[in-house]
């Protein structure tokens, strides 16, 4: 019965069965995504920081660097499990 014509029957019953939960998820998701891939940005420039300006503290800049990464990364696989 199908030739080409949209089924908006179909279409009202899977609509009526959709919960916008799941793009909510799915907003959020790619929200840490971003982030996490802002965090690989900012270590990648601190790298580039203390390969050209040399200082005391670029063992510290380093270490929180890769902390915040790791962090970054735990959160993103962490909403993976947890959504």
């Amino acid at each position: 019965m199908n030739n080409g014509s949209f089924d908006w029957n179909q279409f009202f019953q899977a609509l009526a069965h959709f919960s916008p939960w799941i793009l909510v998820k799915i907003l959020f998701l790619v929200g840490f995504g971003v982030y996490a891939i802002f965090a690989l940005v900012v270590l990648t420039q601190i790298f580039a920081m203390t390969r050209t300006v040399s200082s005391p503290l670029n063992a510290w800049v380093r270490l929180f660097g890769f902390l915040h990464f790791a962090f970054a990364l735990g959160l993103l696989l962490f909403m993976f499990e947890a959504l």
